[in-house]
């Protein structure tokens, strides 16, 4: 696993990224490769050494990047990409789910929050709450978590429904 992530992402990624015309990206990340469902809320230092080294070689090449949450405690979604591989969203029937989530945001923004290549934060891809009111419970316990931080970089949300529905938010 650890080779797999020093090489999915290097510097001749950045390149052909650069010479697309891009600026910004999107990195996925997996809160697994933060902490440990059997020791949860303890950081693991590789986590973040891997994706420094991403956000630094985009950096190098004129690139910013999002840090965009693909992956939360227990699956956000029903879909393979949450990689619960339940097809249960568990993260919005265990609290625990939704509180190590926003924990491991502060630390996430602690460790960003003056990095200006980080263009900004997207707490949870994609999520699917099927009672239409936990995501928008959830993201006022994130926005808080990370503005208490973090005053800077830009919050990205998706919509509920696989970033489809905002009809549940309010006015815009």
């Amino acid at each position: 696993n650890s080779q797999f992530l020093e090489y999915f992402f290097e510097e001749d990624d950045a390149k052909f990224f650069k010479s697309l015309g891009l600026n910004c990206i999107r990195i996925a990340l997996n809160y697994r490769h933060f902490e440990d469902d059997m020791n949860p809320r303890v950081l693991k230092p590789e986590g973040f050494k891997h994706l420094d080294r991403v956000i630094n070689v985009c950096a190098k090449h004129g690139i910013y990047t999002i840090l965009d949450m693909h992956t939360a405690p227990g699956g956000q979604n029903t879909d393979w990409h949450s990689d619960a591989g339940t097809h249960i969203a568990n993260f919005w029937i265990h609290k625990d789910f939704q509180d190590r989530l926003v924990w491991l945001w502060g630390e996430l923004a602690k460790h960003y929050k003056d990095n200006t290549w980080v263009a900004g934060y997207n707490p949870m891809n994609e999520p699917t709450d099927s009672e239409h009111t936990r995501v928008i419970a959830l993201y006022d316990r994130l926005y808080a978590a990370i503005r208490a931080i973090d005053s800077d970089h830009a919050i990205f949300w998706d919509g509920n429904t696989f970033a489809s529905d905002f009809s549940r938010f309010g006015d815009l």
